[in-house]
């Protein structure tokens, strides 16, 4: 078995990217180099492609590295991160996608450049106002910055879109159905993807298609008959340059209303979470756990007050790299503490803890705070996330509307946040992520592990031991 000595704490990581010098950026200033990343005063820029130009995105906070010395002991032995490598050994399979290694591979790729075409749609009945590109650019520089970060720059979407909306040759009333049953062969399957066939054709010659696998419809908030989602996974669509398998999404009404948003915020600024969200199941994520319907990130809600992405989720797709999971397996744990990086905060560092307590099942520990990509939590969200991975199990979403509160045992999901010592949920409290944060000095036992925050700064002092 192999194993590595750790002799610091925190290891910072850069981006593959050679930063460029500039004196001044401004975001959506052009640039002339995809990829290239420039530092200015606390902010890092890159340049990202949008439709057939190339812009500075808005930038994010560089977090400077501390230099101090810890006044912790460091972890003296962990194992190799791919003893926590667990294989997926789902007997019953109610979604496609493994919970478990390897990490499957859907039509959309998880690593590399993503082609999506963004084609704004509009109607007779929903005619489409002003230039679409105004309310999208934004939109598609977030869900850039968004892969930059999660994916540690080892995925990218290169998106195209246009600046004049495309006509459908149908209103929009004849699509007035009940929510997408995504995947099968039913009349709503057939009715959309005849629509989306029409609006692909409608384009004409505004977009090339050619390694496209996915397609973004942007509509008229004043859209007609569709209510919920308009869209299918891996579905053939014929083009101008030939046949190309793909996922297809686009918001209706609901996704402009303004119910449960944060400080007034609409469902419309934040159409880049939703299509993350989707574009990430047709790119082999099982998502939905932990805590389905929580406020935690992408994976669970995504028009949370979260754009977090669980650890598990990068560990498993090879976006975090090895140097930011410490894994641990359980007849190997020794009292020992690690200086852990929140998910939510731009950077690097440390971002996950892991300690494999069987040949299905790991716990993970993850430092989450109200920062960045999580800056609209509550002031108080911060402490540690800790949840137990089993990839014998999947998710069984059939409560979602009828009581399961998203963290059950009584449904099947392929991760469970875990409740600190002392505290025990029910009901009505199970749905508030907020109540499994274990606080600076609490202690959560599970599987014989016990796990401390020590001390909760910038970074998170934490402890894990075998339980007494």
């Amino acid at each position: 078995m192999k194993r590595l000595s750790i002799f610091a704490l925190v290891t910072i990581v850069g981006f593959s990217i050679t930063p460029v010098s500039h004196a001044a950026i401004k975001a959506g200033q052009s640039c002339s180099k995809l990829g290239a990343t420039s530092v200015v005063g606390s902010k890092k820029f890159t340049c990202v492609k949008v439709s057939k130009k190339l812009v500075w995105n808005s930038g994010v906070t560089v977090k400077k590295t501390s230099t101090s010395s810890q006044v912790f002991p460091t972890v003296t032995k962990i194992d190799s991160v791919d003893i926590c490598k667990i294989t997926d050994q789902r007997t019953s399979k109610l979604q496609p996608n493994n919970v478990g290694f390897p990490m499957t591979q859907g039509e959309i790729p998880y690593l590399g450049k993503v082609k999506v075409a963004v084609i704004p749609v509009d109607f007779t009945d929903a005619v489409g106002l002003g230039n679409p590109r105004t309310k999208l650019d934004p939109l598609l520089i977030k869900m850039n910055q968004w892969a930059e970060q999660f994916s540690n720059g080892k995925m990218t979407f290169d998106f195209q879109t246009t600046d004049s909306w495309i006509r459908s040759p149908k209103p929009s009333a004849d699509l007035a159905f009940q929510k997408a049953q995504i995947g099968g062969n039913d009349p709503t399957t057939a009715t959309q993807n005849e629509y989306s066939q029409a609006f692909i054709n409608a384009a004409g010659d505004k977009f090339n298609f050619s390694g496209v696998s996915a397609i973004i419809y942007y509509f008229p908030s004043n859209v007609q008959g569709i209510e919920y989602d308009f869209g299918q996974r891996n579905q053939t669509m014929q083009t101008k340059q030939g046949p190309i398998r793909i996922m297809y999404w686009g918001g209706g009404k609901y996704h402009y209303s303004n119910i449960g948003r944060v400080n007034g915020e609409t469902k419309q600024s934040l159409f880049w979470a939703f299509w993350i969200h989707e574009i990430l199941h047709s790119q082999g994520f099982p998502l939905h756990a932990p805590g389905n319907g929580f406020v935690t990130g992408l994976a669970t809600d995504q028009y949370g007050e979260s754009g977090s992405f669980d650890t598990w989720s990068t560990f498993k797709a090879g976006w975090l790299n090895d140097n930011q999971v410490v894994c641990v397996d359980k007849p190997n744990l020794t009292s020992s503490f690690v200086k852990l990086a929140a998910v939510d905060r731009n950077g690097t560092g440390i971002k996950s803890v892991m300690v494999k307590i069987s040949d299905h099942e790991v716990l993970v520990i993850e430092s989450r705070k109200n920062v960045d990509w999580s800056s609209s939590w509550p002031s108080d969200a911060n402490g540690l996330l800790v949840y137990k991975v089993d990839t014998t199990k999947d998710n069984d979403r059939t409560g979602e509307s009828s009581g399961d509160t998203g963290n059950e045992a009584r449904y099947s999901k392929w991760a469970y946040f875990l409740a600190p010592d002392g505290v025990k949920l029910e009901g009505n409290q199970s749905r508030d992520f907020k109540n499994y944060l274990v606080r600076e000095g609490r202690t959560l036992t599970d599987s014989g592990v016990k796990i401390t925050l020590v001390k909760i700064g910038e970074d998170d002092v934490i402890q894990i031991q075998k339980a007494s």
